[in-house]
């Protein structure tokens, strides 16, 4: 399931949001999914889905095959790492950690974080949200 989620963030962030975006840029979901499931999963599950959505972000792009990879897969160890120390339903954390991953991710520059912090919230409460649903189902 989480990976079928993914891809649909794949989707959205290709199609929707190429049409509102601002001064060239667009919101980072990718960003904010390995995020929030390094949180929810640990680090282990945090490596892996960067691995797997930094590989998806390499074959769409044309810059160096495996920077990607390398990168979100470093922001879901670290990530996966935080999880034990804050509070993992701790919305204002999650945002900052958003907020510092995401200038990391896209090489500081700050327009471009502060828009995924503008649908972060929408994100977040869907994927919370998802997971509830999920864990009632089992």
């Amino acid at each position: 399931m989480v990976y079928l989620i993914m891809f649909c963030f794949f989707l959205i962030e290709a199609t929707l949001f190429r049409k509102i975006f601002i001064r060239n840029t667009v919101p980072d979901t990718v960003t904010v999914f390995v995020v929030f499931f390094a949180f929810s999963y640990g680090w282990k599950f945090g490596i892996e889905l960067g691995l797997v959505s930094g590989l998806i972000k390499d074959l769409q792009g044309v810059q160096s095959f495996g920077l990607h990879m390398l990168i979100f897969s470093i922001l879901g160890a670290f990530c996966g790492f935080l999880a034990d120390k804050v509070y993992k339903e701790n919305f204002l954390a999650q945002l900052v950690i958003v907020f510092i991953t995401t200038l990391f991710v896209s090489g500081f520059y700050v327009i471009h974080a502060v828009y995924t912090i503008l649908i972060f919230p929408f994100i977040f409460f869907s994927l919370r949200g998802l997971l509830k649903l999920r864990e009632g189902m089992l």
